[in-house]
């Protein structure tokens, strides 16, 4: 059985902002979605707690949340989102407002930030390139080979 969550759009909108604010505003996509999979594995594992809910997948390009895959595909239309994030040039992407303060994320409690905090400090000079080598050597990514494949909890505990 795959992990599915209860996914909180806001809370994941928020992530991504935090993350984008802390690297310079802007990054390519696929290192964010590496990013928000990442601190969302980390918040399972270490404090069992989800952060955004999204369903963990394994994608071509690593794994990823199944639902934010979705919101990056669609070009941030959301309004909610697109009022944090939008798509720039050559598959980046930016904050909608560069001078947003971290107050603005209210549903990042403290020990989120802290999370996020460090998941910024560790890939923080990885390019887009060596995350996603990092994500797909998490030992639950298996290349899908097509579609998504659910990642399951059983695989995500086993990693521990």
């Amino acid at each position: 059985m795959g992990v599915t969550l209860l996914f909180d759009k806001e809370k994941a909108a928020h992530t991504a902002a935090f993350l984008l604010l802390r690297n310079g505003c802007s990054m390519g996509g696929k290192k964010l979605m590496a990013l928000m999979y990442l601190a969302e594995t980390k918040s399972i594992l270490e404090r069992h707690a989800i952060l955004t809910g999204g369903t963990l997948v394994s994608t071509e390009d690593g794994p990823a949340l199944s639902e934010c895959i979705a919101l990056f595909a669609q070009g941030f239309v959301d309004p909610f989102w697109k009022s944090f994030i939008k798509n720039a040039a050559n598959g980046c992407i930016k904050l909608a407002d560069p001078a947003l303060k971290p107050a603005r994320l209210d549903s990042l409690s403290l020990d989120d930030v802290e999370l996020l905090e460090e998941i910024c400090l560790k890939y923080k000079d990885c390019s887009e390139e060596k995350t996603e080598i990092i994500s797909r050597s998490c030992p639950e990514w298996e290349p899908p080979h097509g579609l998504p494949v659910p990642i399951t909890v059983e695989a995500l505990a086993q990693t521990s």
